[in-house]
């Protein structure tokens, strides 16, 4: 955020450019994401510095998500800009109960739950309509794919906060649309290039975690052997793909 506002001032031009440009724009709100994940990380042991940032993230997450969709309406954009980058303001809104059931009123989970539930909906069918029927996603995107996880995975992780604790037919459906998801990508993974290394690869490291998580909460509530294997396979599966990315990232 901090190095944003500096590149802001100093060349002003091209972030308006990036505001209102197809893709970049979805990538805007992660500065409000990063607050609400980094109030998330804080809560256990600095509740008052994690409320603060929570308070952040949320206005933040609130305007910038009302201002892309915004975007996304006024504009005369084509099938073939939408991706699954487009999913990123959506699933911000999603993380704001996992704090927000403590720091504000329930109406307040419940509204940015809806929210970021309701036009996951709408967009996945837009994103899975353009990759059938339209050309295929450019190479460098193709990584994108992984935010597919996501909405459900951090959908569930939010549920099961604002629930509290409480695992139903809801989260569990949930749950299984970000299962379902990750195994038919990885069913899908020669159409992956892993040999030309684009920043793009981080797109699969959040969304793994996020499935990560939502296990570890399956394996908490149920406490079988099935849910403790899969927490330990998400586990090492994230961790390793956290440090290729990390290493690429610093050899690139």
């Amino acid at each position: 955020f901090t190095f944003y506002v500096y590149k802001w001032l100093k060349y002003p031009e091209e972030v308006k450019k990036e505001f209102k440009h197809p893709i970049k724009s979805s990538f805007t709100v992660t500065i409000s994401i990063s607050f609400l994940l980094v109030s998330i990380a804080y809560y256990d042991y600095a509740p008052t510095i994690s409320i603060g940032f929570w308070y952040i993230g949320t206005m933040l997450q609130l305007y910038l998500s009302l201002y892309v969709i915004e975007l996304w309406i006024r504009n005369d954009f084509k099938e073939t800009h939408i991706n699954p980058a487009w999913f990123i303001p959506i699933v911000g809104n999603v993380l704001v109960p996992v704090v927000g059931v403590d720091a504000a009123p329930i109406f307040v989970s419940i509204f940015f739950f809806a929210m970021g539930i309701f036009f996951w909906l709408v967009l996945f069918t837009m994103v899975m309509y353009r990759i059938i029927f339209h050309h295929p996603l450019a190479k460098k995107l193709l990584p994108t794919l992984f935010i597919l996880i996501a909405p459900p995975a951090v959908g569930f992780i939010s549920y099961f906060r604002i629930s509290f604790g409480s695992i139903d037919m809801f989260s569990m459906i949930l749950y299984s649309i970000a299962l379902v998801t990750f195994i038919l990508l990885l069913f899908a993974i020669k159409i992956f290039d892993f040999k030309e290394f684009f920043i793009s690869w981080w797109a699969y490291t959040f969304p793994l975690a996020a499935i990560t998580i939502a296990t570890l909460f399956m394996n908490a509530t149920y406490h079988n052997y099935f849910t403790y294997i899969m927490s330990w396979g998400f586990l090492v599966i994230t961790s390793v793909v956290v440090g290729i990315v990390s290493y690429k990232t610093i050899e690139a």
